[in-house]
């Protein structure tokens, strides 16, 4: 009894161990993919071969909309957008690789506080209150970083989809 029992001791610590191992280099592969694309974005931020065309957005909020391309060799890497809020602004910036297939999503979102003596929005100060990261392969989200609570959010879904939704209708209304 004492033989069977010793025997399923060391079974069970070689599976612990053999799932703790493989956990850590899917782990690192996943790191390692992460760092990958932050290296392109990187890349395209510095490009000096980088031409940027800006258009107001189709989706224009009280506070305004901007839209910025920037292509590289006829071949969109990155698009900016702004969106100005009545209480606040968002920023989203899309980066893609050379197949135009999104890799990467930053957004940041702030408001502009409430000045209670004077019953109205401190539009000269802005609070970051969101900074999110999302990288992406092959349409699959690798990764999310997220600081903060979002407040300007009325999308309703999983974020994910919502990007890949929103990199899809900027890239179908753009012509370069």
């Amino acid at each position: 009894m004492n033989k069977k029992l010793y025997t399923i001791i060391i079974l069970i610590l070689i599976i612990v161990a053999l799932l703790v191992t493989v956990l850590k280099i899917f782990k690192q592969q996943g790191l390692s993919r992460v760092a990958a694309i932050d290296k392109q974005v990187e890349l395209i931020n510095n490009s000096e071969e980088m031409y940027a065309v800006k258009k107001f957005s189709d989706d224009t909020t009280d506070g305004g909309g901007e839209v910025i391309i920037y292509t590289e060799s006829e071949k969109i890497r990155k698009i900016t957008e702004f969106r100005g809020l009545s209480t606040g602004n968002r920023n989203s910036e899309y980066f893609f690789d050379d197949q135009e297939n999104l890799i990467y999503v930053y957004e940041k979102e702030g408001i502009f506080p409430y000045i209670f003596e004077e019953g109205t929005l401190d539009y000269a100060q802005f609070d970051l209150v969101f900074e999110g990261k999302y990288y992406f392969i092959n349409r699959i989200l690798i990764d999310r970083q997220e600081t903060g609570q979002r407040m300007l959010d009325s999308e309703e879904g999983y974020r994910e989809n919502i990007l890949l939704m929103r990199a899809d209708d900027l890239l179908n209304s753009i012509e370069v």
